[in-house]
């Protein structure tokens, strides 16, 4: 109750009559009964610990026990790194693999999509051979076919238009004949 030491089992530790009244910790304990100590310093530990001080009723003095911080802290942290290690690696991955499997089904959009732009243009676009997918397998044929008809209609278009500038040189002038 005087704040000296009588015990501590810690090899190398504070010697027993070693003064600890002076503590905050001893102060705490004393005074309300009993103290946690997280991660912090003990009166008789110089290095980051946890653990309790209690005070005894009967006796009023103050008994604590405590064990260092890194045993305790240690396998949480190591566990904590691994779990965030295994996290990052899992989400990575799953990136990758999103990003796989977006890019092999964009892969036949994006050739049918330039497809039907060269279309737009009005040129014949070389359409692919094969594709992995039946759906995309049926655009293809009938984008070709669609390539085709109009090709064939503009073919028609220009043939009619051929046929009405003839018609137009060897019609007469309706106008003339009422001069």
């Amino acid at each position: 109750q005087n704040g000296l030491l009588l015990f501590s089992s810690q090899e190398g530790g504070p010697k027993p009559g070693t003064e600890v009244g002076e503590s905050p910790v001893f102060s705490a304990a004393l005074r309300d009964g009993q103290v946690t100590v997280r991660d912090g310093q003990t009166p008789v530990d110089g290095d980051e610990r946890y653990g309790a001080f209690q005070r005894l009723d009967k006796t009023r003095w103050v008994v604590g026990l405590t064990r260092p911080s890194y045993l305790v802290d240690g396998p949480l942290e190591s566990r904590f790194r691994r779990d965030l290690l295994i996290i990052t690696t899992l989400l990575l991955a799953s990136f990758a693999a999103t990003l796989l499997i977006a890019s092999r089904l964009a892969r036949p959009l994006s050739t049918l999509a330039a497809a039907a732009a060269s279309i737009a243009k009005g040129d014949r676009p070389v359409m692919p051979i094969a594709a992995a997918d039946a759906e995309v397998d049926e655009l293809v044929s009938a984008m070709g076919i669609m390539s085709r008809a109009v090709q064939d209609r503009e073919e028609r278009l220009r043939e009619q238009a051929r046929v009405l500038e003839r018609l137009e040189v060897s019609r007469p002038d309706p106008h003339e004949r009422l001069r």
